[in-house]
């Protein structure tokens, strides 16, 4: 997946993303990335982070509703939504297209 390049503008998201991110999983799955970032690219199912289907889902549900996400089902039934920061990278590729469009929509008078 690629992440389109803005500027300044995707990296203040991007930590507000993350955090945001972060939060979801803390609430659902008692699982900080924040204190164990090396978790972040380890695989849902791993040993390492055990997370259960039913929280996955619960989280994927989060996740939808918190960022407005659209068209995630390809996301999902690829199997794509199965780490912190595939899941990060998904919501900046959303939420960044999305945010430009409206930015360059609205121009300053």
């Amino acid at each position: 997946m690629f992440i389109k390049t803005l500027g300044r503008y995707d990296v203040m998201h991007k930590n507000t993303y993350d955090a945001q991110l972060n939060n979801i999983f803390i609430k659902y799955a008692n699982i900080n990335f924040e204190a164990m970032p090396e978790l972040k690219n380890k695989h849902f199912f791993s040993s390492d982070i055990g997370l259960s289907a039913r929280d996955l889902v619960v989280i994927l549900k989060a996740t939808i509703d918190i960022f407005k996400i659209k068209n995630y089902e390809e996301f999902v039934v690829g199997g794509e939504f199965s780490t912190f920061n595939k899941i990060l990278e998904f919501i900046l590729n959303q939420n960044i297209v999305f945010d430009y469009l409206f930015i360059s929509s609205h121009k300053p008078v």
